[in-house]
């Protein structure tokens, strides 16, 4: 049996990955999908009321910075983008699209 070319990636549009906002987000990469011996951590923010899942101590300064902005009002980490829209940034750029087991690998923004 053939497995789909986009489970990981349906299985979390399923999950609500990458959608709503402040107390409802729930970003499309958790720290705990991430192999790293980097410093990665949760994080909760009063702003949003909920945990977030950074992958970096430079996200984390920028989420610190961000939580802290009078004129913020909603952070949404890990977001998904429009598959179609990054093939067509990495094409007209001449840069090579991620691909992972032969598929086109979902891209996602840091903030």
């Amino acid at each position: 049996m053939a497995k789909s070319k986009y489970s990981l990636s349906e299985k979390r549009i399923k999950e609500g990955r990458g959608a709503g906002s402040g107390a409802d987000y729930s970003p499309w990469v958790r720290i705990d999908e991430v192999p790293s011996l980097g410093r990665s951590r949760h994080v909760y923010s009063h702003l949003t009321k909920r945990i977030h899942h950074l992958l970096s101590a430079l996200e984390f300064a920028v989420f610190l910075l961000l939580d802290n902005k009078p004129p913020v009002t909603d952070i949404r980490e890990q977001f998904h983008r429009i598959r179609d829209d990054t093939r067509d940034i990495s094409r007209e750029n001449n840069l090579p699209y991620p691909v992972n087991n032969s598929v086109d690998t979902v891209m996602s923004s840091d903030f």
